[in-house]
């Protein structure tokens, strides 16, 4: 509701005046089975007993935490291997920037017609 509203209502007098709500037999109804929903979460939450999952994860978090966080700290051949992968992948990242740049002097090379020359 907006200020304008609130205003509208405050000069007609509409506060002053006592509030009445009516309910018929389809509010009936609906609160009835509404109620009725309520009440069966309620008793379903209320029948189960949460403590053997507490318990489980309980022990699971705690099994969490005392396990090592890598395979590579269990071995050191996963490590020495991944090591070995980025060395590989740093060779290959050198080769390609060296090929680059002999692409690059052999187009200013062939710009100056060193190898025709006229």
């Amino acid at each position: 509701m907006s200020r304008r509203d609130l205003r509208e209502m405050k000069e007609s007098g509409a506060f002053e005046k006592p509030t009445t709500v009516r309910f018929d037999s389809a509010d009936h109804a609906w609160l009835t089975v509404y109620t009725h929903l309520l009440s069966g979460f309620a008793n379903f939450v209320l029948a189960y007993d949460p403590a053997p999952v507490i318990d489980l994860l309980a022990t699971k978090r705690k099994s969490a935490f005392d396990t090592p966080t890598s395979q590579a700290e269990e071995s050191p051949d996963l490590a020495e291997l991944s090591e070995n992968l980025r060395d590989a992948d740093n060779a290959l990242r050198a080769a390609k920037e060296k090929r680059v740049r002999a692409e690059e002097r052999y187009a200013d090379l062939e710009k100056t017609n060193v190898f025709y020359p006229r």
